[in-house]
């Protein structure tokens, strides 16, 4: 059960990792393979048990970079390609081997794979690692791909879930306790009671939450009320800026903070040290007036495109209805100047009779 523990990656994402290897045919055939050192260092154990529980660990550590403990029942399948691959299809009845075996055979395939145990000395390097990762994001998944890809770099073993959450949680709870003390000072009285009224109940209605709304479309009301919003979070955006740009915080943490805004309730926001939720709700109103003024934006070139359109619309609307009397007049100047060609008019016809015909 994680029920206490912090929740960072899915079920499916955690089996990627730490889950026991489930291998298809195609995937035997390549983590089953063997080279030349690894041939050799099958060959100093003795018994097919023992041999077959060395090929198991060397596969699977090939696929996941880990060591698991496993049981005949569960490899069968496996066991099954081994034994047909590699020992003449000769039974494997049992694959218990005492401690002294397993530890010699992670120590030899350690050595093959030039990979070392995450011991005291790596544990200070991850936790380091980590509050380096925290200071560029404070999303728990992102501190914990980092710690993944430097155990891959620095080829360490690695270890169980539960160690890697404990120091994610760590490094997040240190990278706030930091920001927290950084923010003593910053905030002046007057500030820190802006802050306090968002989460102030008002007629039954927080003002964070009104804050928190979208405009539904670009509408003339729905703008004017995002420009309303606006108007009254410019002060304390302003003043967002300048702690941000103070405590260096990246964009990725800035927009994590930001997020929890939106994910806690006020009721839960209101429990949580104050210092802390005054930083998560100045990076909400940093990346809310941004998002307010790349609506207002998008309500600007939603409507000057939908303009342009009309305009198109009426202009080739104007040229068919020209193009249409201009056809009729040239129809009509075509009979005007048949009337010197006709001959049934008389030579000697007045020309004013001539107009009256053409008018």
């Amino acid at each position: 059960p994680q029920s206490d523990r912090l929740q960072i990656l899915s079920p499916e994402e955690y089996e990627l990792l730490w889950g026991f290897p489930r291998f298809t045919q195609s995937d035997r055939d390549l983590f089953f393979t063997l080279t030349a050192p690894e041939r050799e260092a099958l060959e100093q154990r003795r018994s097919i048990r023992t041999k077959t529980h060395f090929l198991l660990h060397l596969g699977y550590f090939r696929a996941r970079q880990r060591f698991f403990r496993f049981e005949l029942p569960a490899v069968r399948d496996d066991v099954d390609y081994l034994r047909r691959r590699y020992f003449d299809n000769r039974a494997v009845a049992d694959l218990t081997v005492s401690d002294h075996t397993r530890k010699r055979h992670v120590e030899t395939i350690l050595g093959l794979f030039r990979y070392r145990l995450c011991a005291l000395d790596e544990r200070l390097l991850l936790e380091a690692h980590a509050r380096q990762a925290a200071r560029i994001s404070s999303r728990p998944v992102y501190v914990l791909r980092e710690l993944v890809d430097l155990l891959h770099r620095e080829r360490v073993v690695l270890p169980g879930y539960t160690i890697l959450q404990n120091m994610v949680r760590a490094a997040l709870a240190f990278e706030r306790k930091r920001l927290a003390g950084a923010l003593e000072g910053l905030i002046d009285a007057t500030n820190a009671k802006s802050l306090d009224r968002l989460l102030a109940d008002e007629e039954g209605l927080h003002q964070i939450t009104t804050i928190k709304r979208q405009p539904r479309d670009f509408s003339y009301q729905q703008l004017l009320t995002e420009i309303e919003r606006g108007q009254r979070l410019q002060a304390l955006f302003a003043l967002s800026e300048r702690i941000i740009a103070r405590l260096d915080l990246s964009g990725e943490s800035v927009r994590y903070y930001a997020s929890l805004v939106e994910f806690y309730t006020v009721y839960k926001l209101k429990r949580m040290d104050r210092e802390a939720v005054h930083l998560y709700l100045l990076c909400f109103i940093h990346d809310r007036y941004q998002r307010l003024n790349d609506n207002l934006l998008g309500a600007f070139c939603s409507l000057i495109r939908r303009y342009a359109d009309e305009v198109d619309a009426a202009t080739k609307e104007a040229i068919y209805r020209f193009k249409l009397q201009t056809s009729e007049d040239v129809e009509q100047g075509a009979k005007v100047l048949a009337l010197f060609l006709d001959p049934g008019i008389d030579g000697q016809t007045p020309f004013a009779a001539v107009r009256d015909r053409a008018h």
